[in-house]
């Protein structure tokens, strides 16, 4: 995945590498402010039709998913390939994607 090269060179050019425990923490708050655009584009519940969220916290979350991705050596690419596999695997299966 290329996006995982270019987090790597940008937090090794700014010399703001962290540890993967800290990225994990990271991610939960980049998660609750998603969580947050959509809370408060719906009126706090009361429009669940107009939710919505940023393209910038979705940026901001993505950059900390491949901060983790890299920090735990992991190739995101490949990852997200063998999800889609295993879930299209349930479907024929089940007809579901869930796990349940």
């Amino acid at each position: 995945m290329d996006e995982q090269g270019e987090v790597a060179a940008f937090v090794d050019r700014h010399g703001i590498e962290t540890s993967l425990e800290f990225r994990l923490l990271t991610m939960v708050e980049e998660i609750g402010e998603m969580a947050e655009d959509a809370v408060e584009t719906t009126g706090y519940g009361e429009r669940p039709e107009e939710i919505g969220i940023t393209e910038e916290e979705l940026g901001d979350t993505m950059f900390t998913l491949l901060q983790i991705a890299n920090a735990a050596d992991i190739d995101a690419g490949e990852a997200l390939a063998e999800s889609l596999e295993k879930y299209d695997q349930r479907i024929d299966e089940t007809g579901n994607p869930s796990s349940e």
